[in-house]
């Protein structure tokens, strides 16, 4: 019971694991394939991302690439906005250039409030703009006023008294609170220093300017929120609103909106929020409202100016651009120019593999002319040979023919063993003969051995002819040949044109060539090419093995890994490693290819030689002939030529060495 549950909990953690491994087939040892066209292409990738994304990212750790939304709403209930005189800079005056003792209207502020049907009406107290009064509004609202007020108009604004609290407020169509500034006609002062001006002064200063100009002076903001850190609130004094008009003849009034900016700053760059809320008033000269109307004689007021709360509220929210949202952009540019350039380096990646797969299991013979001009070569070498062989067995004696008999090509011996074995004979006989007739026997070998060795020096003069140095100059060269003919193809701009018009444009034999193998290698990738191959190795253990052996086979042991260094044994994966890095002039690998080339055709003879173990038409024989045939047979006459060669040359220094002894020999029995 506890068993069946323990299974079952380990399916179900079996069944929602998420972090899941997807199992696939490697090439050349490596899960993916790789090409250094790829490694440009993702560098250049790369770098094109930090380029374009240089600035932002700069930006991002200086919190300077703000991201502002900005909205507005209607409120018909919004809240009350008081101002204090200390804090909201207010100046009026006519703008006049005469004498400053003289007023020609009076300008007086009033608090109205309507509810429903009642109206109240409050003064707001003002007084001349002393210079300590400017200076004190001035230190308050941060602004340089002797830069915007003029110093001849200085004389004649009044401001605010202090300790005066302004009231802006609208709720609905029945409650409004409100300021007001009237331009009323002058009454008398009790105040020596100021007098009214009279009738006739007031139309010559209508004749000499044409109208009366109200300025009035206010502080007011510039916002803009895309300014980094707390710039984006800049306060200055604005003198963009005037009023003209001319006493009861031209009325003119202008209503202006004071809106509140609710302010949201937002200073992490985490996902979370940090918001530090603020709040502006200000009045925007822009959306202010002008009414011009006709004057009459009883007017009392000649214009006004109301300061009222503006329905809407605009709300700003600053924040720093997010870690996530930088890396979604970089990610967003890299997906897009993966896209782009990566469907073309996908494409050509597996084209390089399928080629690269092509070359390690495929040869491709690119030039027929050069193999027929090497197979007649190899034709005429085989064919000087066999007439050496015939003249061989028509001159020598029948126990030197004996003795050269192992030297042929199929010989079990190779070169060196057959004159090894050919002096210890000559040796042995030497030693255990006596004076008498090791002369006579002296006297015959010279005249066999000198006739040999005229013979054997004459039959490696051939090779020279072929343009051939010795044995080991023409198997290097007859290799390299068979190399150079079966060059792998090389992926270049013609292929990649003839694949992309889909073998329109640029149609040769290497083209064709390269057709077949990428139709070859899709078909052996196939999953069901390879399960039937599967089955018939399966078929093959069936019909070798017998119930016994496949059993045993089915049990040995798994391959051990150990820190053991294991000599490996050239494979044709190794040698074309190894041509392909030759031929791209990157090391000179040619002799390690020779090399490799005889260490894997000396075990043909090692193949040859265990024939003769079974008999003739035993199954193991046949597995030999079989495998046998599967070598190039242009190979393996290289290197039985090669082999034969090799034994002449030994031979022939093998008589060289002979005649030498035997000649000390005879003067040695001479003196005896």
């Amino acid at each position: 019971m506890v068993i069946s549950i323990n299974n079952a909990v380990n399916r179900f953690l079996l069944g929602i694991d998420i972090f899941g491994q997807t199992f696939t087939i490697n090439v050349n040892g490596k899960r993916n394939y790789t090409t250094a066209c790829g490694g440009i292409t993702s560098v250049l990738v790369i770098a094109i991302v930090i380029m374009s994304s240089w600035n932002t990212i700069i930006n991002f750790f200086w919190k300077s690439n703000l991201q502002v939304s900005i909205s507005s709403e209607h409120n018909m209930d919004s809240p009350i906005i008081k101002q204090d005189s200390n804090n909201f800079m207010l100046a009026i005056g006519l703008k006049q250039m005469d004498n400053a003792q003289l007023q020609y209207f009076e300008i007086e502020i009033e608090q109205r409030l309507y509810n429903n049907n009642s109206e109240q009406i409050s003064y707001i107290e003002l007084e001349k703009c002393s210079n300590e009064r400017l200076l004190q509004l001035q230190e308050n609202q941060a602004i340089n006023m002797t830069q915007v007020l003029p110093q001849q108009f200085q004389g004649s604004l009044l401001c605010l008294k202090n300790n005066q609290t302004l009231h802006f407020h609208q709720s609905g169509p029945n409650q409004l609170e409100f300021l007001r500034i009237n331009i009323k006609k002058c009454q008398n002062f009790t105040n020596s220093e100021l007098r009214c001006a009279s009738q006739d002064e007031i139309n010559q200063f209508i004749r000499k300017n044409r109208q009366f100009t109200l300025q009035l002076y206010f502080g007011n903001y510039i916002l803009n929120p895309y300014n980094k850190g707390e710039n984006y609130a800049q306060k200055f004094l604005d003198d963009s609103v005037t009023i003209s008009f001319i006493p009861q003849k031209l009325l003119r009034s202008v209503t202006l909106l004071l809106r509140k900016y609710n302010i949201m700053n937002d200073d992490s760059v985490m996902p979370f929020q940090s918001n530090e809320k603020s709040e502006i008033n200000l009045i925007s000269s822009e959306d202010k409202i002008e009414i011009v109307d006709l004057g009459r004689d009883d007017d009392e007021v000649y214009g006004y100016i109301d300061i009222k709360q503006d329905i809407f509220t605009t709300t700003i929210k600053r924040s720093c651009l997010k870690l996530h949202t930088l890396l979604s952009q970089i990610g967003g540019l890299l997906q897009a120019l993966s896209l782009v350039l990566g469907s073309l380096i996908v494409q050509y990646n597996k084209l390089q593999m399928s080629l690269d797969l092509a070359n390690q299991i495929f040869q491709f013979e690119k030039n027929s002319e050069v193999k027929i001009e090497q197979i007649k070569q190899l034709k005429e070498i085989n064919n000087v040979i066999e007439q050496q062989k015939e003249q061989s067995r028509t001159e020598k004696s029948p126990h030197s023919q004996r003795q050269l008999h192992k030297s042929q090509v199929d010989s079990p011996y190779s070169g060196i063993e057959v004159n090894k074995l050919f002096f210890n004979v000559l040796r042995s006989q030497f030693e255990f003969q006596t004076n008498s007739e090791r002369k006579i026997q002296l006297n015959q070998r010279n005249r066999i051995i000198s006739k040999q060795f005229n013979f054997e020096k004459n039959n490696t003069k051939w090779v020279q002819k072929f343009g051939y140095t010795s044995s080991k100059d023409y198997f290097r060269k007859s290799i390299i040949g068979i190399l150079t003919r079966y060059s792998p193809l090389i992926l270049n701009f013609k292929f990649l044109i003839n694949q992309i018009t889909f073998g329109k444009l640029f149609q040769c034999n290497d083209s064709k060539l390269l057709e077949i193998a990428l139709k070859k290698i899709n078909m052996l990738s196939d999953s069901k090419y390879l399960f039937e191959k599967l089955n018939e190795i399966d078929k093959l253990k069936q019909i070798l093995l017998t119930k016994d052996q496949l059993t045993i086979f089915n049990f040995t042991s798994k391959p051990i890994i150990s820190f053991k260094i294991k000599n490996r044994r050239a494979s044709k994966n190794s040698l074309y490693k190894q041509y392909n890095q030759y031929i791209q002039n990157k090391q000179n690998l040619i002799d390690d290819i020779i090399y490799n080339y005889e260490q894997v055709l000396s075990v043909y003879e090692k193949i040859e030689q265990t024939k003769i173990l079974y008999p003739e038409n035993h199954y193991q024989t046949n597995i030999i002939r079989r495998l046998i045939k599967q070598i190039d047979p242009e190979l393996l006459t290289i290197y039985r030529l090669q082999k034969y060669i090799e034994s002449q040359e030994v031979i022939e220094q093998l008589s060289e060495v002979e005649q030498q002894q035997n000649s000390v020999n005879c003067l040695i029995s001479d003196e005896v």
